[in-house]
């Protein structure tokens, strides 16, 4: 089925990218009041403000594996982070719309730290809204594979998530939680492959030319 370009086709933030410009301004919100309260980059504080550490989690801090999406370690974690989403959320707000969107991210962040937790040694902090970013790299791949007709991105955008993922995979400083990335990122590829873009219906014989 072949769907003529919108007004907004060309746009690099379509009418739903306000969810964006939300956990933007939240991610930096929590940033600020970490600095505020101590130091970005202090154990106690990242804690405090709901970053993931293994051996909270096994007394029962479950809520941890979402409130740590929204915590950052320093300022280069939450600029190279917020300038990924900028890059890739776009084009999948517009496959998806913004509510599809959010669900996506979350529980692809969410898998990303569960997976972390299976594999971290107890004592370990982690933070950070890569494993949601990458998650959403996957369902944009997802998207593509399997409703390609009515993916509305291009392939400058393709290119530029591709930036977006090495920014994020090759200027990531030491210590950067892996198992996370790689459970956004199939989780993502999942979700891609299996919510539909709204107003999507498959394809009937009678349709077919």
């Amino acid at each position: 089925t072949a769907r003529a370009a919108g007004p907004d086709a060309d746009r690099w933030f379509g009418p739903g990218s306000w969810v964006l410009f939300l956990l933007t301004a939240v991610c930096a919100g929590v940033f600020l009041a970490e600095e505020r309260a101590g130091g970005s980059e202090v154990r106690e504080v990242l804690l405090r403000f709901g970053a993931s550490r293994p051996a909270h989690v096994r007394t029962g801090e479950w809520w941890r594996f979402a409130t740590a999406l929204f915590v950052h370690i320093g300022p280069r974690h939450l600029l190279g982070n917020m300038a990924a989403l900028l890059v890739l959320g776009p084009a999948l707000v517009a496959a998806l719309g913004p509510w599809r969107f959010l669900f996506v991210y979350l529980l692809a962040g969410v898998a990303g730290n569960a997976l972390s937790y299976q594999t971290m040694p107890p004592d370990v902090v982690s933070a950070g809204a890569s494993g949601a970013i990458l998650g959403v790299l996957g369902a944009l791949g997802g998207q593509r594979l399997r409703f390609a007709a009515s993916a509305r991105y291009r392939g400058w955008q393709v290119i530029a998530a591709l930036l977006a993922y090495l920014a994020v995979a090759v200027g990531a400083e030491p210590g950067v939680d892996t198992m996370a990335h790689v459970g956004g990122l199939v989780a993502g590829l999942a979700l891609g492959l299996a919510i539909p873009p709204p107003g999507w219906r498959p394809a009937t014989a009678s349709s077919l030319s």
